[in-house]
């Protein structure tokens, strides 16, 4: 079998994602899993990136939860400082405006843990138990959001919990098999603990 799949943005008619499988099979319907396993990774990376993108053009007073929190995810990914606090404000805006949107809290997490680990905040404990508690409350919201498992875990991390951090980051993949922060997380956590 052949699928070709294309995406494309319509309001700007740009493609968003361009992606060919390729399989021999001698019975299509038992294969279509596979076709979708191929496929899923790569379109959810594209819709992320046109979300991103398409969150930078708004008004910063026109950004809805989601908006927000996909602001937020181009700022954290720079890896800067000042992006990593712009970041946590647009998560921050994000949790906010939706009381049940859990990724954002996890994000919050997550920007906590690099400005901990990254050396951006002279408060280091104080950044640490920031992080929990925001992990702790994305879990609290949405047990279901691989981000809210994925960044408390990075956060539990930072306290010495490696046990609890792989729990979270277990429950991300088991979630979301998917989810590459989790695998990420999951290699820092064995580095940490000497498992490598």
């Amino acid at each position: 079998i052949r699928v070709f799949v294309q995406i494309e943005d319509d309001e700007t008619g740009n493609v968003l994602l361009t992606h060919r499988h390729l399989q021999k099979t001698r019975d299509l319907l038992l294969d279509t899993g596979s076709v979708a396993r191929s496929i899923a990774p790569h379109l959810v990376r594209a819709l992320a990136t046109a979300e991103r993108v398409r969150a930078a053009t708004l008004s910063t007073d026109s950004l809805d939860a989601w908006s927000a929190y996909q602001l937020g995810n181009l700022h954290l990914y720079r890896f800067g400082r000042d992006d990593i606090q712009q970041a946590r404000r647009c998560f921050q805006r994000s949790a906010d405006t939706d009381a049940s949107f859990a990724s954002p809290c996890g994000a919050l997490a997550y920007a906590g843990f690099l400005d901990a680990v990254l050396g951006f905040d002279d408060r280091r404990d104080q950044v640490v138990a920031d992080a929990v508690a925001a992990g702790r409350l994305a879990v609290r919201r949405d047990d279901r959001d691989p981000m809210a498992h994925f960044g408390l875990a990075r956060a539990l991390s930072l306290t010495g919990s490696l046990e609890g951090a792989m729990a979270e980051l277990d429950a991300a993949v088991e979630i979301d098999p998917a989810f590459g922060p989790a695998h990420l997380g999951i290699g820092a956590a064995l580095s940490l603990a000497g498992r490598h």
